[in-house]
């Protein structure tokens, strides 16, 4: 998968086929984790756990298209949806800034997303 960026909400969106594996089991199942991750400097990582929408809507797809993607999907973008992923949470490790897994339990650290608190 090449997913764009996350947005300043952490939102994140991908394209793929609307006959793939991944578009018919977010179909089945919207629950998703998308994890990030530099091996090569173990640096740590983060896992975005959240939600997935299947986006077919053509105005969405041509403001967010990519040049490739006519070879990718041709012709014409056809069968081509957007996954959108609306986070609910990030696991956070960073082990130069000293964000690590708990030392008894290994548990990440983790982070609310798009929840209100009062």
């Amino acid at each position: 998968m090449n997913p764009f960026p996350p947005e300043e909400d952490m939102t994140v969106w991908m394209a793929t086929k609307t006959n793939t594996r991944k578009a018919e089991q977010i179909r089945r199942d919207a629950r998703v984790c998308l994890y990030y991750a530099d091996h090569k400097n173990a640096t740590g990582y983060v896992a975005i756990t959240g939600k997935a929408e299947l986006i077919d809507d053509k105005t969405e797809i041509q403001k967010r298209k990519r040049a490739y993607w006519d070879q990718a999907f041709p012709p014409g973008l056809e069968g081509l949806v957007l996954i959108k992923v609306i986070p609910e949470k990030l696991d956070v490790l960073n082990y130069k800034a000293g964000v690590v897994a708990d030392s008894v339990t290994w548990r990440t650290p983790s982070i609310a997303v798009g929840t209100e608190t009062k």
